[in-house]
């Protein structure tokens, strides 16, 4: 769990990596926008790379999943 929050962090503190709410990232997944998968499972991160401007953006999956679940 330890290495998990300590990868978070890294992301967290990049200049190349932004979080935002699952709402967003799922308007960015499916928008026409040309991103490519962009994943840190051993951070139980989704992530998604915009390749013309090496922005990543990052939700935690518990996040994620709980927007689902909940149906919204």
């Amino acid at each position: 769990m330890i290495q998990r929050q300590e990868r978070r962090h890294q992301l967290l503190i990049q200049d190349n990596c932004r979080f935002v709410e699952p709402c967003e990232f799922l308007n960015y997944a499916t928008s026409r926008h040309h991103l490519l998968r962009s994943d840190e499972r051993e951070a139980g991160i989704h992530g998604l790379l915009d390749p013309e401007t090496g922005m990543r953006f990052l939700v935690e999956e518990e996040k994620l999943f709980s927007l689902s679940v909940s149906g919204r």
